[in-house]
């Protein structure tokens, strides 16, 4: 594996990638890529040997990044509270659970742990499967969390087989979250089904 690796996947289903093992390219694309502002550049310009890729910066929604040295390229800086994992492993770990267990996370209270399995859906048709263990938010919290969650910058989160990624909100269509809280930390705008 390279110094650093990371692909660039885009709306329309393109994925580019690239590596470099200069630490001194590294470190400038890790500060670039890294950042939260990542897609709000109007233009990702990548520079090879052979070419140079212009990229709209709107076009970009997910990007992974991947290194041989991920603690010292603070790849592994998410303490895995929000992890992906494969669909398999989704249907598995989420169809294994019994009912009670499956709506746990409605019935906690503010500050106990929670796990919820997220299943993000993006404007190519991608889909990334996520595992979250965090202290569930009080009403006030996740009212404004869930009205507002479209609004950040990016979504980071660990990668299965090490590293993370990095994905555009605006180019998320729609988030499930399984269980997912209950009525008491979701936004009064909030329209319920049975």
């Amino acid at each position: 594996m390279s110094l650093l690796s990371y692909d660039i996947y885009t709306e329309n289903g393109d994925c580019l990638e690239f590596s470099s093992d200069n630490a001194a390219h590294v470190a400038r694309t890790l500060n670039q890529l890294h950042s939260q502002r990542v897609f709000s550049a109007k233009t990702l310009i990548f520079s090879t040997e052979f070419s140079v890729i212009n990229i709209q910066g709107e076009s970009v929604e997910y990007i992974s990044l991947r290194s041989s040295s991920p603690d010292e390229h603070g790849l592994n800086d998410l303490e895995d509270q929000l992890m992906e994992i494969t669909q398999e492993e989704f249907e598995k770990e989420f169809g294994d659970m019994a009912p009670e267990e499956r709506v746990a996370a409605r019935h906690a209270n503010a500050g106990e742990t929670i796990l919820v399995f997220l299943q993000l859906n993006l404007l190519s048709g991608r889909k990334i499967f996520l595992k979250l263990q965090v202290p569930k938010k009080s009403g006030p919290e996740g009212k404004i969390f869930f009205a507002h969650l479209f609004d950040n910058p990016a979504l980071m989160f660990s990668l299965k087989d090490g590293g993370k990624g990095i994905v555009n909100p605006k180019k998320i269509t729609s988030m499930i979250n399984y269980p997912g809280p209950g009525k008491d930390v979701l936004p009064e705008t909030t329209i319920y089904a049975d």
